[in-house]
């Protein structure tokens, strides 16, 4: 299972729990998906989530269904992603 090890140095093991789920969470934020169902399989996760499709103006939005396959090495780069722009706000501070 490659998301056992850690990506660069001084960075958490993306294996835990926390961190992988925080990834998947800031994608559905950054995507704004809804009513997320997201089912763990041994070589990463499955995520299932519906959008709001925007419509002209004067039409009513609907929502349509998104699937996402977030293999590992998709887990371990959102989570370098992650890290990578905390490191950059810390440096602005």
């Amino acid at each position: 299972m490659s998301f056992l090890r850690r990506s660069k140095p001084n960075r958490p093991k993306p294996e835990s729990y926390q961190e992988r789920l925080r990834a998947i969470g800031r994608t559905l934020d950054d995507e704004q998906l809804r009513f997320a169902t997201l089912v763990e399989l041994p070589d990463g996760f499955l995520l299932k989530a519906e959008e709001l499709a925007m419509r002209g103006a004067g039409e009513a939005s609907t929502w349509t269904s998104r699937t996402l396959w977030l293999n590992d090495a998709d887990v371990t780069a959102m989570i370098d992603s992650s890290f990578d722009e905390r490191d950059e706000k810390s440096r602005k501070r």
